[in-house]
């Protein structure tokens, strides 16, 4: 390689970090339109973070029109090169069935994915998540031999903690979602309790 060629790669890199750089500012200042001006042409050349903000931009609808199904795309992509952010936030996505069929196991992966490149809250909902789904399989199984008040119980709690996934999962902090996910553990195990000591 020639000092030629090195003295450009270095550049071409540095004006990539510089546009990046104003893609963030602008998303920061909620100047969604010079944020996709900034990150598209990046994210379309590889650039893993770039693609990240993009799918959340896709996701909300933030300078460009809402489209799950578009944020999945730009997840993915960010996701097989190791960003643990969109590896989350991708798990998340096929986990409730967001611009993809709603597959547990492909959440569950990228939830293992993600915690095992060291996101911590990947692990975390991960557990959460199959824990809940551990107690809901086993409610349901009870309620079969269980009483109809039981079952109405379920189905309030049900409704109640897919409010709270579909209405607020990217607008909490990691603690508020990782307390409402204790907090609706600790109301399947009473439903399921109670559903237990109806049956036996």
């Amino acid at each position: 390689m020639t000092a030629l060629s090195i003295v450009v790669a270095v550049s071409g890199s540095m004006v990539a970090a510089q546009d990046f750089q104003k893609g963030i500012a602008a998303t920061e200042a909620g100047d969604y339109a010079t944020a996709v001006k900034e990150l598209l042409p990046l994210a379309e050349q590889g650039n893993a973070a770039a693609q990240y903000y993009l799918g959340l931009m896709y996701n909300d609808g933030n300078g460009v029109p809402q489209d799950h199904a578009e944020a999945v795309k730009w997840y993915c992509l960010a996701a097989e090169q190791g960003n643990t952010s969109a590896q989350f936030f991708l798990a998340l996505m096929y986990d409730e069935g967001d611009g993809v069929l709603q597959d547990n196991v492909a959440a569950h992966m990228w939830f293992n994915i993600g915690s095992a490149n060291g996101k911590d809250l990947s692990g975390k909902w991960r557990d959460d998540m199959a824990e809940l789904q551990q107690k809901r399989d086993e409610i349901k199984l009870q309620l079969k031999l269980g009483s109809m008040e039981t079952e109405e119980e379920w189905d309030s709690l049900v409704s109640e903690w897919d409010e709270f996934l579909s209405a607020s999962q990217f607008e909490r902090s990691a603690e508020e979602v990782g307390e409402a996910a204790r907090e609706m553990g600790l109301k399947m195990k009473i439903a399921y309790d109670r559903a237990k000591n109806a049956v036996g």
